[in-house]
């Protein structure tokens, strides 16, 4: 297995500014919109969520879109791979993003499993190639 090559400079929070703790961030809805927002760097994501919402109103396709709790973010980390954000009562410091981008994707059906699964990957430092069957006893 190669090594994991983890970039230093490649961390949002350099972007952050100094003086009113915003940055700038690219959403991607499901429905193909593409949004810019200023959003807080220290708000949570449950808050990031509602700005994004209101300002996805105002954007054509809106009534595509499901409501706003089926659906999740997704990011790169800093080891390049995508991450999807179960816990929305984070904020987005609490993330190791690489990139000011974060992308909407419907939840999957199982958070439990899911949640599983990343942090059994987070222990071992890698991800686990096998899957985990769940008994629900």
């Amino acid at each position: 297995m190669p090594p994991v090559v983890v970039l230093p400079d490649l961390d949002i929070s350099r972007e952050v500014s100094p003086s009113d703790g915003h940055v700038d961030i690219d959403f991607l809805l499901p429905n193909g919109i593409f949004i810019p927002l200023r959003v807080d760097y220290f708000d949570t994501l449950e808050n990031v969520k509602q700005h994004l919402w209101k300002e996805a109103e105002k954007y054509p396709l809106f009534p595509l879109l499901k409501k706003r709790d089926s659906y999740t973010f997704t990011y790169v980390n800093k080891q390049g791979e995508k991450d999807e954000i179960i816990e929305e009562d984070m904020t987005l410091n609490d993330f190791p993003m690489a990139a000011r981008f974060l992308k909407l994707v419907p939840k999957q059906t199982d958070d439990r499993k899911f949640t599983l699964e990343r942090q059994t990957n987070a222990l071992i430092g890698m991800k686990c190639k096998y899957r985990f069957i769940y008994l629900d006893i």
